[in-house]
């Protein structure tokens, strides 16, 4: 096929396709430039069931070309029939090969169900590691298990992720969020360093990313167990040539067993042998649909005009002494100054029970700025790692806390090659553990004032050179709190880009000079609030605080490898590329599959979970207040 038709078939698509044109392109990229704040968005996007043949992708696309070239007779005296174009049929496929497939299983049989549903004929030697909670497996039994197909498994699956913690309780999920986390770790290790071949990773989770209030007040704090396998897969999916799929699914397929009336598990095994968009895309599988994930602008979400208010009373409490909480602090202060208002306290808590030397002199200037709007701001010595030490804060508070600041963290980043267990249990416990001995404090403790609880996240989430640790504590956070949202819970994790403020004077020019060259360079404070205030205006749970460069993604949107298609998915709603698929080897066919449907978001068919979750009642009370009859408007 040309590269004109691919043009033809990326402009045109089929008949009910949105186009995306030049000026549309444009304006995008004028908002990329200006914009601090990027929430993510699940967009739904049907692809067929695979079949026996491996080709049921290819035929779609087929499909949609043929209707482009052809007008129903009835409507041939009104349009032009198109001139000079044959009808498009792909090349026949050889017959997928049966593949090796490891698994590591969950103890409810949801990956055997998934086996049972996978295409005919695509499942040759199959191991299935189960029963891992009631066994002691360590490093060296993964090593034994991966290494001992002939070479190497054509596919790993790894559904230890689904495991449900023991208890459904706080300390439980992070004794399970470990035990997932440590052997996720070992798999990938094991797989970079043996001479053998693997070339997927299918890793499976459910629940890490539901908006449904109900099903976050049925399952409770248990549904962020598989959490920071999403964090590591995008960090893994960096360092290593092996392809990467995520799933996510509902938390409640573990009870639907045999019945399966929303064929989830056919829909979850396609996305895991479906050669052509294996790694492509971070997927959700659930009872409505199949949704893959996008960054967006915050423009839309900002209709939710969710504006933030001080509160006027009570304690806030930032967790850490270490500059970013310490600037927390002083935008608060700016704020109480704005406002008039200085009837609230200011608590740190930090493990040493006073601000490291190297801060002094940021403590000092906060302590005046405090004083002079005689506000009381203290530091009181508590390990947010340590359960005991939450509990026992969150109670003395008596039910006066009224916001939550949780900036506390530990960075030890590692190729990895050289990441420890040690390494990653020294990031997630001030973090995301800490996040959770809170949550579970204040489910304990009446706290009827609290009127927010930010937790501080990172971009790192979606993928960090180094980084497999902290983007999985920080998938943690943000999961924490979409599960918070849910419940009705105040909660905000705010997914900050780096802070070229909090750095050194020489560390911030060299660090400019090197960030310029990325496709997020450092932000300055002015920029970080600027985007904290518009995050906030929009309700969401989560959302992104950093700058794009747009000039650095366009040039580097190619889509050659695996890696490359998945990064210019992701962005593929903020910055879209004109340039179609360059050829039609069936590599490149899910990429023409999406190009041919321009952008997700201007479609009038495309489900937005996250829009309709928490923007669109918002919306819609907006305009039952203020619609276009005057008539209507209430006093």
């Amino acid at each position: 096929m040309t590269g004109s038709e691919l043009r033809a078939l990326g402009s045109c698509g089929p008949p009910a396709m949105a186009k995306s044109p030049a000026a549309d392109v444009k304006q995008k990229v004028v908002k990329a430039e200006d914009n601090m704040c990027w929430p993510v968005e699940w967009f739904s996007e049907d692809v067929p069931l695979e079949n026996k043949e491996g080709n049921s992708l290819d035929k779609q696309v087929e499909a949609w070309y043929n209707e482009t070239i052809t007008v129903p007779r009835l409507f041939e005296k009104f349009v032009e029939v198109p001139k000079n174009l044959q009808p498009l049929e792909l090349p026949a496929v050889e017959l997928p090969l049966r593949e090796s497939v490891l698994v590591f299983a969950d103890s409810l049989d949801i990956c055997q169900q998934i086996l049972e549903a996978a295409p005919e004929g695509r499942i040759g030697t199959r191991k299935i590691v189960d029963d891992i909670r009631n066994s002691v497996i360590d490093s060296h039994d993964v090593a034994r298990h991966i290494n001992e197909q002939p070479g190497g498994w054509d596919l790993i699956i790894f559904g230890y992720g689904m495991e449900p913690p023991k208890v459904n309780n706080g300390s439980s999920v992070i004794e399970q969020q470990n035990s997932a986390a440590r052997l996720f770790l070992w798999v990938l290790q094991e797989v970079a360093k043996t001479e053998l071949t693997t070339t997927r990773i299918a890793v499976v989770t459910r629940g890490a990313f539901t908006e449904d209030p109900g099903e976050h007040r049925r399952c409770g704090v248990q549904i962020v167990s598989g959490a920071p396998l999403f964090g590591m897969s995008n960090s893994a999916r960096l360092e290593m040539e092996v392809r990467i799929q995520y799933i996510d699914t509902e938390w409640s397929i573990s009870a639907m067993g045999s019945r399966d009336t929303y064929r989830l598990y056919p829909r979850i095994a396609s996305e895991i042998f479906r050669q052509q968009t294996f790694g492509h895309n971070s997927v959700r599988i659930i009872k409505s649909g199949r949704y893959v994930l996008r960054r967006v602008a915050s423009a839309p979400y900002e209709a939710a005009r969710r504006d933030f208010e001080l509160p006027t009373s009570g304690t806030i409490a930032i967790t850490g002494c270490g500059s970013l909480g310490l600037v927390m602090g002083q935008w608060l202060l700016d704020q109480a100054a704005r406002a008039h208002t200085n009837g609230f306290k200011l608590r740190f808590l930090s493990r040493t029970g006073m601000p490291y030397d190297r801060h002094l002199p940021m403590w000092q200037s906060l302590k005046d700025q405090a004083d002079e709007l005689d506000v009381l701001v203290d530091v009181k010595k508590c390990d947010v790692g340590n359960p005991h030490d939450v509990d026992k804060f969150v109670d003395s508070m008596q039910g006066h806390l009224t916001g939550f600041i949780h900036t506390a963290s530990v960075v030890r980043d590692s190729m990895l090659s050289t990441l420890t267990t040690a390494k990653c249990d020294e990031v997630f416990k001030p973090k995301h553990q800490g996040a959770l001995h809170l949550h579970t404090a204040l489910e304990r403790h009446e706290n009827s004032k609290l009127s927010f609880f930010w937790l501080f996240s990172h971009t790192s989430v979606y993928g960090n050179l180094g980084q497999i640790n902290y983007s999985g504590t920080n998938a943690c956070l943000d999961a924490l709190a979409r599960h918070r949202a849910g419940r009705g819970r105040p909660a905000v994790s705010v997914q900050w880009g780096n802070w070229a403020d909090l750095l050194s004077e020489t560390a911030k020019e060299t660090s400019r000079k090197r960030s310029d060259l990325m496709a997020e360079p450092n932000i300055t404070k002015k920029e970080a609030f600027r985007g904290l205030r518009v995050g906030l205006k929009t309700g969401l749970p989560v959302f992104g605080v950093l700058k794009l460069n747009q000039q650095f993604l366009r040039d580097n949107s190619t889509c050659e490898t695996h890696l490359e298609c998945y990064k210019r998915n992701w962005q593929s709603e903020i910055i879209p590329v004109m340039t179609p698929a360059p050829t039609m080897d069936r590599k490149h066919m899910y990429t023409v599959f999406r190009e041919c449907q321009g952008s997700y978001q201007n479609h009038p068919d495309k489900k937005r979970l996250v829009f309709d979750a928490y923007t669109q009642g918002f919306v819609e009370e907006f305009e039952n207040e203020w619609g276009d009859d005057f008539r209507k408007w209430k006093s």
